[in-house]
């Protein structure tokens, strides 16, 4: 990336650089400024700013613009560049794969959670969410669902979208009995789904009906 990249092109996508001496000077893309103190040095490669002290390489600009985490810059580099991330992970392309549907089973359990509050077994959580002042808009927004009291519900809707069988366990949301049997590990909870800084679904968290 520090390779193929050259710093002054890629921010100047972003913010307007006027050439001085050997570096670059702008209005700081981090805070609020009239007088450019925001300077982009090629041969050192980094950013430095005068005024809040925003500091980093192409990889620091990138996390500190978008918010995004040190994996989620270096993908998105890697995009820029043409270049497969997924080559550089320490996964197989096989792992790689299973990686990806796990993810694809947590949103379709998100999904899931969603069109259960909305059913008729849904009809008591949703009084319980008007009695807290939680409107349907809120709910909707906020991707509220519930967990039945069905002991393989979820189970059950994941298989039918030809999930395979270790990945649904791997996603945690459904555990193996000791008989062998597969069970939801949520059961009659309301269900809030956490999401990371980019609105990707990793994980739930329930609360007891």
């Amino acid at each position: 990336i520090h390779d193929k990249i050259l710093l002054s092109d890629f921010i100047s996508k972003k913010v307007k650089l006027t050439r001085k001496g050997s570096d670059f000077i702008g209005l700081c893309p981090f805070h609020k400024e009239k007088t450019p103190s925001f300077t982009v040095s090629d041969p050192k490669g980094f950013f430095h700013c005068f005024g809040c002290s925003a500091h980093g390489d192409i990889i620091s600009f990138v996390m500190q613009l978008d918010s995004l985490d040190f994996m989620d810059a270096l993908e998105f580099l890697a995009k820029e560049i043409g270049v497969s991330f997924s080559d550089y992970r320490s996964f197989s392309k096989e792992e790689n794969k299973d990686f990806k549907e796990i993810k694809g089973v947590i949103e379709s359990s998100k999904d899931y959670f969603v069109d259960c509050l909305y059913l008729e077994e849904g009809q008591r959580v949703r009084n319980y969410l008007k009695k807290r002042n939680i409107s349907i808009k809120a709910a909707q927004y906020f991707e509220l669902g519930i967990a039945t009291d069905r002991s393989n519900g979820l189970f059950k809707f994941l298989k039918n979208k030809n999930f395979k069988k270790e990945n649904i366990i791997k996603s945690n949301l459904i555990r193996l009995g000791s008989n062998n049997s597969l069970y939801d590990f949520f059961r009659n909870r309301l269900i809030f789904p956490i999401q990371d800084e980019r609105g990707n679904t990793i994980g739930f968290g329930g609360r007891s009906l």
